[in-house]
């Protein structure tokens, strides 16, 4: 493959729906994380996260110039803007191969292999038009596609409207670390599954927590404010409650709003 760059363009990149991509996409992450940390991983899960990985380093330097101009877009308060890429040409097959590992991985969350839900419409069609973008324009020279905000409907289209009042709880007990959260998951996923929309987790018999435990917390409380629900941590004391409150995450966690 050959080092010559080749300019590619987006325009009107929409910055909130950028935003709200990059914040599903966080979650995924996280989760894949927790789930190959627990050596349950299945083959997409770990091949997206090494792909991912593997890109990042790849692409950083081609990527910082973009970066800027979308960090000094959103600064702005900007709807939209235009960023200019200089990549290798092998970014296409890079786009390609990116796009059919989330594309396997969504098969997980569809099937319910994974807490996070398949990802939002809005973010799928975002998510195919930048990579296609790449893609067409390297390998075929193609013209810039604009996005069009009627590409997709609103945000609420892909999620649940209103949420079920339906609500449960699970209790912790022991330690919710890497064995832990691996024990536990599957009685999340049960209850998630069952309607449940309004978690409570009690961690009065939780007696640790790492960074393995918070990610299966947060990743729960992502998937259900998706669809307008809840997760709220009760009871949290000790070395658990002063874990939760080091790592910033105890306010967010153990309120309802």
């Amino acid at each position: 493959m050959t080092d010559e760059l080749v300019v590619v363009e987006l325009l009107r990149l929409p910055l909130a729906v950028l935003t709200r991509a990059a914040d599903h996409n966080l979650t995924l992450q996280r989760e894949l994380a927790l789930v190959h940390a627990a050596d349950e991983s299945g083959v997409a899960p770990a091949r997206l996260l090494w792909l991912s990985q593997h890109l990042d380093q790849q692409y950083a330097a081609f990527n910082a110039a973009p970066r800027q101009t979308l960090q000094k877009a959103i600064e702005g308060d900007e709807t939209h803007v235009d960023v200019r890429y200089e990549v290798p040409a092998h970014a296409a097959l890079a786009a390609a191969e990116l796009g059919a590992a989330l594309d396997e991985v969504d098969d997980y969350c569809r099937n319910g292999d994974l807490l996070t839900l398949v990802t939002p419409t809005e973010a799928l069609s975002f998510r195919r038009w930048l990579l296609g973008e790449f893609i067409a324009q390297i390998q075929k020279g193609a013209n810039p596609t604009p996005w069009s905000d009627q590409l997709v409907g609103t945000p609420e289209d892909a999620a649940t409207t209103a949420a079920a009042l339906n609500t449960g709880t699970i209790t912790i007990v022991d330690e919710l670390d890497l064995e832990g959260a691996a024990r536990v998951r599957g009685d999340f996923a049960s209850l998630l599954d069952s309607g449940v929309s309004h978690l409570t987790v009690d961690m009065a018999a939780c007696t640790f927590i790492d960074s393995v435990g918070i990610s299966l917390l947060l990743t729960t409380r992502e998937r259900l404010a998706q669809a307008g629900g809840t997760v709220v941590v009760t009871n949290a004391n000790g070395a658990t409650r002063r874990t939760l409150e080091t790592t910033g995450v105890y306010d967010i966690l153990s309120k309802s709003t």
